[in-house]
């Protein structure tokens, strides 16, 4: 499955079943398609092919871009809840 299908997913069926905000989906969707669009760029566009060190690198690069720590923060956090989604598709 590609991330793009699972962002899909998230995005259609994980958000409106935890009544996310619409300014907490608006932030969270675009963390999302930037990470997607940051893996795609390396090369990174099936589920299967993701691992840990690349999700490292961009946060890594996420601090070097200049964003800040409670920012990060809650990239992370989205990330996580995106990655649990995407080991159940």
């Amino acid at each position: 499955m590609t991330l793009k299908n699972v962002l899909e997913a998230y995005k259609h069926i994980y958000m409106p079943y935890r009544n996310f905000a619409e300014r907490t989906r608006e932030e969270d969707l675009k963390d999302l398609e930037d990470l997607v669009a940051s893996l795609a760029i390396s090369g990174i566009r099936k589920v299967g092919e993701l691992s840990l060190p690349q999700i490292e690198r961009y946060l890594g690069d996420l601090e070097n871009w200049g964003f800040a720590g409670e920012t990060r923060k809650r990239k992370t956090v989205t990330i996580r809840s995106f990655l649990k989604i995407s080991r159940t598709a």
